[in-house]
């Protein structure tokens, strides 16, 4: 699917919209992404509509590494967006894996995965939590 500029007056609906109590395994290919000309500022990925707090995190995860991340609070979402490298993330038991310009959202109150294979992986974590 891909999605044109958004014009004045017009509105679209993201293809990651919607909010639930359990957030389900969510992905944005690069090839998803629509191409523009001019201003770069490329594609909403998604909207953090939360009340509560986001940490951001320039992440970095080594060749060959497996970490196994322990459960957050009920209702912790993470989003993780490649730059560089390959990075299976997401749920332990349904992990997904992407690519430089790939993105995913993903539940973090259970069991969840990051792991890379033969290179290096640069790029973004965000941690959201339920307001307080």
């Amino acid at each position: 699917m891909l999605l044109g500029p958004v014009r004045p007056g017009r509105s679209w609906r993201h293809p990651l919209a919607g909010t639930a109590s359990t957030t389900p395994l969510s992905c944005l290919r690069r090839a998803q992404r629509p191409l523009h000309v001019g201003l770069r500022l490329r594609l909403l990925v998604d909207r953090i509509e939360r009340g509560g707090l986001v940490e951001v995190f320039d992440m970095f995860l080594p060749a060959w590494t497996d970490h196994l991340g322990s459960p957050h609070g009920t209702g912790v979402v993470e989003r993780v967006f490649v730059h560089a490298g390959t990075i299976t993330v997401g749920p332990a038991s349904d992990p997904i894996t992407l690519g430089p310009g790939d993105y995913a959202r993903y539940s973090g109150d259970g069991p969840h995965v990051y792991r890379s294979a033969e290179e290096d992986v640069h790029g973004m974590l965000l941690v959201g939590y339920p307001p307080a």
